[in-house]
């Protein structure tokens, strides 16, 4: 118990836990702008493949 209690004064597990927990929310960030923008990637995806199909014919 004493270890659990010292592990929780510790400023610099601390440290580490912000920026783990900061990590985390930029990573959410990052998944959620592409799950928002996968219909406009797919659209652009699809319209390379057809010009570079349309340039090799």
């Amino acid at each position: 118990m004493k270890k659990l209690i010292a592990l929780f004064k510790e400023e610099d597990g601390v440290t580490a836990l912000e920026y783990t927990v900061l990590a985390g929310l930029v990573i959410v960030v990052i998944v959620g702008l592409f799950a928002a923008m996968r219909g406009n990637i797919t659209t652009i995806w699809t319209q390379i493949a057809a010009a570079l199909a349309a340039g090799a014919a």
